[in-house]
């Protein structure tokens, strides 16, 4: 690197990369900052969700599944909101989401605190239940 592009360069920056023209931009602590404050929530999402009583999560950016055992009372943390499964009858689960209790039939949605709350699945062994902002 030569000593002119060197004076040219900010100082206080932690790396830098030259630009197709020569000039170099450089990345500061705001930056940074800015990255890990964006990065935060996805990597969140991404975790998933803690659970209890058998439950099983798994997450993306579209919203999280969640696998409750059938029977039995299960609930799960996801998206900072709480589900409970309650129980199934009729081929109707009956949930408690983000502190709302609802009803949906298998293959149907409803609304709860926000979030949309489907259920996909009903067995003898499980209800895998979908929720999305």
């Amino acid at each position: 690197m030569s000593a002119a592009r060197d004076r040219d360069q900010p100082r206080g920056a932690k790396a830098s990369r030259a630009e197709p023209d020569g000039r170099y931009v450089r990345y500061g602590k705001l930056d940074e900052m800015l990255r890990l404050y964006l990065a935060a929530p996805l990597v969140a999402i991404l975790v998933g969700g803690c659970g209890s009583g058998g439950t099983e999560t798994s997450c993306g950016v579209d919203g999280c599944t969640i696998r409750f055992p059938r029977s039995g009372d299960a609930s799960v943390s996801v998206l900072g909101i709480e589900a409970r499964m309650v129980g199934v009858r009729d081929g109707t689960a009956e949930l408690v989401v983000a502190g709302q209790t609802i009803t949906v039939p298998v293959g149907g949605e409803t609304e709860a605190g926000g979030f949309t709350v489907a259920v996909e699945q009903v067995t003898d062994q499980e209800v895998v239940v979908r929720v999305r902002p």
